[in-house]
């Protein structure tokens, strides 16, 4: 029998595709605090904690512009400096840098796309996101289909 584990890592391996949105973002990481400490995919490595920052409301939820940091990246085409819809308590804090492709700021800078291989996790909604989560939906699409 494959453990649940073992079935994503296959996943992974196989390189099938994969979004994460918010939480399912957030699971990539080695690890967790919301709850208690817990083990996520480790697909990225870093970790997920609670917003920190004096005077934030907690939960974030509402709108905040993209910063395209790796143009490079073709999921961000057209992305940069457009809104898109929060409502999220935590944040990602990876080590390897290079897996960011945008951030938004609240309080301080956090991952919005987050990007490696054949993984891909938003912290924004994309469905939400009106007409930039269709861009970004599309830029998706097009990414799986090259």
């Amino acid at each position: 029998m494959v453990s649940r584990r073992g079935l994503f890592d296959d996943l992974r391996r196989g390189g099938t595709y994969f979004l994460g949105v918010c939480l399912g973002m957030q699971v990539m990481f080695e690890v967790g605090t919301e709850g208690g400490v817990n083990n996520g995919l480790g697909w990225f490595r870093g970790r997920v904690d609670r917003i920190a920052g004096v005077g934030l409301k907690v939960p974030h939820i509402g709108w905040d512009r993209l910063i395209v940091i790796n143009s490079t990246c073709p999921l961000t085409n057209g992305l940069d400096g457009q809104y898109v819809y929060y409502v999220h308590s935590y944040v990602a804090y990876p080590v390897d840098e290079d897996v960011v492709k945008a951030i938004s700021i609240y309080g301080s800078p956090y991952p919005a796309i987050v990007c490696s291989d054949n993984v891909v996790g938003t912290q924004f909604h994309p469905e939400k996101s009106g007409w930039v989560g269709k861009v970004f939906l599309n830029n998706l699409y097009r990414w799986v289909r090259r």
